[in-house]
């Protein structure tokens, strides 16, 4: 019998569930438009699209609204956030 590891990656339904999360979580505080698991499943292409977004989005929301230290602590992890989803939606 051979052993094999457990993977260290999450599947990708986990992760597309993080980032519908995360969507409804940006929504509230900076305005991106929410997404939600069903539409993410319908169309899993559009994953890609909203990394492909997000983080210009956050980044333009920063420059935005100027030199309030607390919005940029905020919005510099949300980019963190958005950034390990992706790598680890990569990793799928």
């Amino acid at each position: 019998m051979i052993y094999r590891a457990p993977s260290r990656h999450r599947p990708g339904p986990e992760v597309a569930a993080d980032l519908a999360r995360f969507t409804r979580k940006a929504s509230r505080s900076i305005g991106i438009q929410p997404v939600s698991m069903s539409e993410l499943r319908a169309d899993p292409s559009r994953i890609d699209e909203l990394f492909r977004r997000l983080i210009p989005q956050i980044v333009d929301e920063a420059q935005s609204r100027g030199g309030d230290t607390a919005t940029a602590r905020t919005l510099v992890s949300m980019a963190v956030e958005v950034a390990d989803l992706d790598h680890e939606w990569r990793q799928c």
